[in-house]
């Protein structure tokens, strides 16, 4: 489905696209990395020759597998990324060992195996060694401040967002995600270019408007452009304090118009 829809959105587009962004979980049940890896990277590539491709698959690691992002250009692994942040009861299983019969019945009553805890990833990395640029996180990381901030402070000029929304249902879960993901772009000044499966797909400028969406519920492709960033925002300099200065401040304030009031003279204009 995403090697048609890639196909024919560049078709359309008239241009071969510079960038290719597929959501999490593009890849599942194909490797992407070393030998055995060679036919879907091929496959991927055709489908957009030149470009450079972003997409959501399944990493390995010490202790088992990866929810993980890759970059791809001219038909090779360039980096990866492997979700740090992983969702409670979805990606790990708290006390998973202590609790195993207890986690065994309930999946049992599912009709689903044991399921395995995911492996997080080490942080907020870049992409790719060779070109920091490129800052991609999973799902949703995006509403943690410090995953975007930390791309950024390591050189990342527009922020991507791959998610899979689907397990939201009809509900509002999925605007309400990608509410929530707009903050990023505002805080760190970046183009963001959120690629969701079964969610929303869309480009938010660096002031957090959504300048372009797809619409739900379809198979389609987002034609956008954006821009690369490399200035830097206060809170990307100086992170978790900037919250503290502004109460600080602000509570500064607040009591210095209280004691100007309390100084005021009976009968003054206040």
């Amino acid at each position: 489905m995403h090697l048609d829809l890639t196909a024919a959105g560049a078709l359309r587009a008239g241009e071969a696209p510079d960038l290719v962004v597929w959501p999490e979980g593009a890849v599942l049940g194909f490797p992407l990395e070393g030998f055995r890896g060679e036919p879907a990277r091929a496959a991927i590539e055709a489908s957009a020759p030149g470009a450079t491709f972003v997409v959501g698959g399944r990493g390995t690691a010490e202790g088992g597998g990866t929810n993980a992002v890759y970059l791809l250009r001219e038909g090779q692994v360039h980096g990866r990324y492997d979700k740090h942040v992983l969702v409670p009861f979805g990606e790990r299983w708290p006390l998973l060992q202590a609790a195993a019969p207890l986690y065994r019945a309930v999946f049992g009553l599912l009709n689903l195996p044991m399921l395995q805890n995911t492996v997080a990833g080490p942080g907020p990395t870049p992409l790719a060694p060779d070109d920091a640029a490129l800052g991609a996180y999973v799902c949703y990381e995006s509403v943690f401040p410090r995953i975007a901030r930390g791309m950024v402070a390591d050189g990342a000029q527009v922020l991507i967002n791959v998610t899979n929304d689907a397990w939201f249902g009809r509900g509002i879960g999925a605007a309400q995600h990608h509410s929530m993901g707009t903050l990023r772009a505002i805080e760190t000044r970046r183009w963001l270019l959120r690629a969701g499966n079964d969610g929303i797909t869309a480009v938010v400028d660096p002031t957090g408007r959504t300048v372009e969406r797809a619409p739900q519920g379809t198979e389609a492709t987002l034609s956008v452009r954006y821009a690369q960033r490399d200035d830097r925002t206060p809170y990307v300099r100086f992170g978790g304090a900037v919250p503290w200065v502004v109460l600080g401040l602000t509570v500064a304030a607040v009591a210095a118009s209280a004691a100007g009031r309390d100084r005021a003279p009976i009968g003054a204009r206040r």
